[in-house]
C-alpha cells in the first residue's frame, strides 16, 4: 500500500492504492464488501432501492469498503481526540488535588 499527500489550494487530498494481482485484490475486496454489505447495513445507500449483493458492480463493492474504511479512520481520530481530552483534563485536576 502506498499512500500520498497531495495540497490543493487550501484543501489536502489524500490517496491511498493498493496493488496486487487481478484475482486476489478482486476477491479481497468483493469477500469485505460482501461481510459489510451483509453486516453492516449503514453502508447500503438506503435513498435507492437495495441492490442485491450479486448484482452489485466491482465500483459499488469498492464504494462500500471505502465508506468502512473511512469510517475506522474517523473513528480512530475521534477516539483519540477523546483520550487525549481525557488525559489532559486528568493532568489538570491532578495539579488542583483536594486536600483536607
Amino acid at each position: 500500500m502506498t499512500g500520498t499527500f497531495e495540497v490543493i489550494g487550501d484543501e489536502l487530498k489524500i490517496t491511498f492504492e493498493y496493488q496486487g494481482v487481478i484475482a486476489t485484490v478482486q476477491s479481497i475486496v468483493g469477500n469485505a464488501a460482501e461481510y459489510l454489505y451483509h453486516s453492516y447495513p449503514i453502508y447500503v445507500d438506503e435513498t435507492e432501492e437495495v441492490i442485491p449483493f450479486d448484482d452489485l458492480t466491482n465500483v459499488q463493492k469498492l464504494s462500500i469498503v471505502d465508506k468502512h474504511v473511512r469510517r475506522v479512520v474517523n473513528d480512530a481520530a475521534n477516539t483519540f481526540k477523546s483520550i487525549e481530552a481525557q488525559r489532559i483534563a486528568r493532568e489538570a485536576e491532578a495539579a488542583d488535588e483536594y486536600n483536607l
